[in-house]
């Protein structure tokens, strides 16, 4: 590992827990860094690092961000009483998409040159986080904008995490788990490769979803919807699933069981009958089958599955109070 990258793993202060002052605009090419009290300006002549610095600050001027950085990190090493080199290493890494970089390299100057931490490098760094929040303003619109469009919530939380800002990163996941939701919604009317075709997304929302936690650092707990209603967003999910499964012949006894509980928890008791009329359908599919089995075997294995269906079917009427048919 690089000596310049260590010191970036024990530092993380938020930009947005900048002390309120002075701003000095991070991106001002006329900024003039003034040095340190330990600056030695003879040695620096000497060594020929004045020419190293020439060479990262024309890789950084032709853009090549990632090579500047390189670049300025080494002569931090060799020269770590150059603000010049730290207040552009720091640019460097925000103009190559680094921003919790460019935020640490500011705060390591700050440690090494502590007579410049409330003139300089403290200034420098609310105004690195005035850039971050103008950037995240952008990527947000878009989001608001377009929000079937996945490409800008990664580059958006990463934005959101320089600056610690929970509840915003909270509501970009929020979102995306509204946006899989409608996803599982339409696919409950669609039909055959039409409802595929949205279970599939609500998928790529899914993965989304725990990536933008990957990113954060940990899971963002999402807040119950407001005005105490029952259905909470996990628990609307779950009735989903399971409701699709019975529509396609896929669930299981216990599942039957665990969507009509839902459905009667909630309140939904014609939800919860069409639960029963979805048993009653299987158990006739099951018994149909059990009537063509090809062997004696199959047969049973199918029969003893479908007085498994008629008991769950007789014991979940006696909840919801309706006679058999």
């Amino acid at each position: 590992m690089a000596l310049w990258f260590v010191w970036f793993l024990a530092l993380a202060a938020p930009l947005a827990a900048q002390a309120p002052g002075p701003q000095l605009d991070f991106l001002d090419e006329r900024l003039v860094f003034v040095e340190a009290a330990q600056y030695d300006s003879a040695q620096y002549r000497l060594s020929g690092a004045a020419a190293s610095f020439d060479q990262a600050r024309q890789e950084y001027e032709r853009g090549q961000y990632g090579q500047a950085a390189q670049l300025f990190a080494q002569l931090s090493n060799d020269f770590p009483a150059k603000s010049a080199v730290w207040g552009y290493l720091a640019r460097a890494f925000f103009r190559s998409g680094d921003y919790a970089s460019a935020r640490q390299a500011l705060m390591r100057a700050g440690q090494l040159m502590p007579e410049l931490e409330a003139g300089l490098w403290q200034p420098l760094l609310r105004g690195l986080a005035v850039e971050v929040r103008r950037l995240a303003n952008q990527l947000q619109a878009q989001v608001d904008y377009y929000p079937q469009r996945q490409a800008e919530l990664v580059p958006l939380i990463r934005l959101y995490r320089v600056l610690e800002d929970t509840a915003a990163a909270r509501d970009l996941v929020l979102g995306a788990a509204r946006r899989r939701v409608d996803l599982f919604r339409q696919a409950e009317v669609a039909a055959g490769a039409q409802r595929q075709s949205y279970l599939d997304a609500a998928g790529q929302w899914d993965g989304l979803i725990a990536g933008l936690n990957t990113e954060w650092g940990a899971a963002l707990a999402l807040p119950e919807p407001a005005g105490g209603q029952v259905d909470s967003l996990k628990a609307a999910e779950v009735v989903r699933l399971l409701q699709l499964r019975v529509d396609y012949y896929l669930a299981l006894p216990g599942e039957y069981a665990r969507l009509f509980g839902e459905y009667l928890r909630l309140g939904r008791r014609a939800e919860a009958a069409a639960v029963l009329g979805a048993l009653e359908q299987e158990a006739q599919r099951l018994g149909l089958l059990a009537s063509i089995a090809p062997t004696p075997g199959a047969a049973a294995k199918l029969n003893q599955e479908l007085a498994a269906f008629n008991a769950l079917e007789q014991q979940l009427r006696a909840q919801l109070g309706t006679p058999s048919p």
